[in-house]
């Protein structure tokens, strides 16, 4: 399905004014550029065209109160200016899985003075030195890369959903001031678990300080014995901290997140290919009842027409007549053609009371040998 049926389909009787959510995801893209968006859809909040075959985001129309943008699964490599001029209000922008490879691809984005949140997951500009710092150098006003921020903490839905609505910081002190009343009603076993938790956290803290400790005795005894070194050194690769497990989980539980939004578009894009579906149905019926009715014709024809008695079918005998130069100048001297008994014969096997025979075929047994022999009168003394 192409793009302007998709927004056809998803308008549902409404007028573009009215429409604050487009989804558009999975459906197909003239030569790459977004078609049927126009500046109609002002009150347009959020756009997804996720999996479309993007290259280029040059035809998106003027979105001033866009907030939230998805562009993931294309094949944009540039031409990023247009959403600072188009949707200067953009809060959330997810390009992951795009052609970006340098820096001075996203450098246009700093001119969004309210982006918080950019997604570049799965794009080569990842691989580079340094990638998240010198984005957070590129663009002051991020506050989430990847779904996290520059201290490598993960932006929990809560938080990003109101950097996406746009609200301020003291929205978030109220939100943890009745975060903390809460807990003080909290129930008496809840406490006794916050204390378990409290606990363990301690004891993960000396855990690591002991760690460290004992990294410092290494280290010495490789200075000393520069053989040992080697073989713990593949004990060490393999230890883990806790951040880093932490951060292998949430990457796990992002890509389960992200296999089940897949999912789900994937069965919204069944409900508009019902249609098809249905013309495709039709078609076959058609198919099938075309077939059914001449096999049916066949058999009436074959009702008529003499039975297979034997091996073989029975054949019409040809019509023998004399062309105008043939025949001869008195019918005293007309000759007779056919024969009555052939003709008596095919009439049988016509009428199924005999089956259709042809002349035996008998083969010679022995080859003619040619002998040549000369007169006696021939030779000569």
């Amino acid at each position: 399905m192409d793009m302007k049926k998709r927004i056809h389909l998803e308008l549902r009787n409404r007028t573009p004014s009215d429409v604050k959510e487009l989804v558009l995801d999975n459906c197909r893209s003239n030569e790459g550029k977004i078609e049927g968006l126009t500046d109609e859809f002002e009150e347009l909040e959020f756009l997804s065209t996720i999996n479309v075959g993007l290259t280029s985001v040059a035809n998106l129309p003027k979105l001033n109160k866009l907030k939230k943008l998805e562009l993931s699964d294309n094949r944009i490599s540039g031409g990023l200016e247009v959403l600072a001029e188009r949707c200067p209000n953009l809060t959330h922008l997810n390009l992951s899985g795009n052609k970006i490879k340098d820096l001075s691809t996203i450098e246009p984005l700093k001119k969004l003075e309210n982006l918080k949140s950019l997604d570049l997951f799965n794009c080569e500009v990842t691989n580079l030195n340094d990638y998240r710092e010198n984005v957070f150098k590129l663009l002051p006003q991020l506050t989430y890369l990847d779904g996290y921020d520059k201290e490598d903490k993960e932006a929990p839905d809560s938080d990003a959903e109101a950097y996406v609505e746009g609200l301020d910081d003291d929205d978030d002190d109220e939100d943890e001031v009745e975060e903390e009343e809460y807990d003080e009603d909290a129930a008496p076993g809840e406490e006794d678990e916050e204390e378990g938790e409290e606990e363990e956290d301690e004891e993960e803290g000396e855990e690591e300080e002991e760690d460290i400790s004992g990294e410092e005795e290494e280290e010495e005894e490789e200075e000393q014995n520069p053989r040992a070194s080697l073989t713990t050194q593949n004990t060490t690769r393999e230890k883990k901290t806790e951040k880093q497990r932490r951060k292998e989980r949430e990457e796990k539980e992002k890509a389960r997140t992200r296999l089940a939004q897949r999912e789900q578009t994937d069965k919204q894009q069944q409900w508009f290919r019902l249609r098809s579906i249905k013309a495709e149905l039709q078609r076959r019926a058609q198919v099938t009842a075309q077939r059914r009715q001449r096999r049916q014709e066949r058999r009436e024809a074959e009702k008529t027409q003499p039975r297979r008695l034997g091996r073989l079918r029975f054949e019409a005998p040809d019509l023998e007549v004399q062309l105008s130069d043939e025949l001869p100048g008195s019918l005293r001297q007309l000759k007779p053609e056919g024969s009555l008994l052939k003709d008596r014969f095919k009439s049988l096997q016509k009428r199924n009371l005999i089956e259709p025979r042809e002349r035996a075929k008998f083969k010679l047994k022995h080859k003619l040998k040619y002998v040549e022999k000369r007169a006696f009168k021939e030779i000569t003394l």
